[in-house]
Order: structure tokens, then sequence, then C-alpha cells
């Protein structure tokens, strides 16, 4: 009874915690950059325009490909780059 409550009581805590701030910023640097290389994609005509959606990105409306080999491969490159960034290496 008792014993079992409050075990899941600590294991939701746990699992709800916040991330560490490291965490939280190569997540936002990482979200942003992703967000500015799709955005600098559609502005520059990289692709064709009608192959862009809108979304928003920290409130401001920005363009992101629908391609999913485009979001694939920058999101492969982020997953290398912004670990480096972060480190300083």
């Amino acid at each position: 009874g008792r014993r079992n409550h409050h075990q899941t009581t600590t294991m939701t805590t746990m699992a709800s915690a916040p991330p560490a701030p490291s965490l939280q910023f190569s997540t936002l640097l990482g979200s942003t950059i992703e967000t500015i290389l799709h955005e600098l994609l559609y502005s520059r005509s990289i692709y064709p325009p009608d192959s862009f959606t809108l979304h928003r990105h920290l409130g401001v409306r920005c363009h992101a490909s629908r391609v999913p080999q485009v979001g694939d491969y920058i999101a492969d490159f982020l997953r290398v780059a912004i670990p480096s960034i972060v480190s300083g290496a």
C-alpha cells in the first residue's frame, strides 16, 4: 500500500524533472539553428516554395521544408554539430 504509492510518486517526480541547463541550451540551440537553416533554404529559393510549410519557432513564423530527406539531412548534421559547438571542440 503506502510504500508502492511513495515509489510511484518518486518515479513520476524523477521522470518529470526538468532537463539539465546544458541539455536545455543544446536543445534550444539545435532547434534555433535548424529553423535558421530551413529559413535560409526557403529565402534563397534552394527548393521550390511549395515544398515548405509555415510553423512557429519561439513565437516567430518560419518556413520548414516538408521534404523528409531535407529534414533528415539537417537533423543528422545538427546531431554532430551541436555537441561540438556546445563543448567548444
